[in-house]
């Protein structure tokens, strides 16, 4: 599958930021460890990541 447009970067990236609360494991998507979704928030990191532009772009 190719991320052709940054809509669907946002989409694909949501979805996969959402799967730990969906699984119940955290409340919120910044709030499990290994996800990039705490970069984007601009909150604690654990891990640094390459940001994507696409993101920003609403």
């Amino acid at each position: 599958m190719e991320l052709i447009t940054n809509k669907f970067i946002r989409q694909k990236c949501a979805y996969i930021h959402r799967n730990p609360v969906r699984a119940g494991w955290v409340n919120n998507t910044p709030d499990w460890e290994y996800s990039s979704a705490s970069n984007y928030e601009g909150e604690y990191v654990l891990i640094e990541v390459s940001l994507l532009d696409a993101m920003y772009e609403w």
